[in-house]
């Protein structure tokens, strides 16, 4: 993301950005489909990742203000019976973005 999105997004109300990294509790079929419908429906869940390791899952999330991340995590996704374990890292600078992938020669 350039300085162009960056200023967009807060133009529109996203300033802070954060990665989570969440741990469910069981990897049964209902759980996963829980959590699923968890991220599709939270518009500051901008993208998902499935992971291999010790961490279930990697989300970029954006939101207004400090505030309403503490909401969404105090509120939306500690609560959350799918979720056992989750880490936050919020982003104090964008260092590289865009990345342009190659292909080919």
């Amino acid at each position: 993301m350039g300085a162009d999105v960056r200023q967009s997004r807060r133009k529109v109300g996203l300033g802070i950005s954060a990665f989570i990294q969440v741990s469910l509790d069981s990897h049964g079929q209902q759980e996963i489909e829980a959590f699923t419908r968890l991220l599709e429906v939270n518009p500051a869940i901008l993208e998902a990742c499935k992971l291999t390791g010790p961490t279930d899952y990697l989300l970029r999330v954006a939101t207004a203000d400090l505030d309403e991340m503490n909401r969404l995590i105090s509120e939306v996704l500690l609560p959350h019976p799918s979720i056992s374990h989750l880490q936050s890292h919020i982003v104090l600078e964008w260092v590289k973005e865009d990345g342009v992938l190659h292909i080919g020669r």
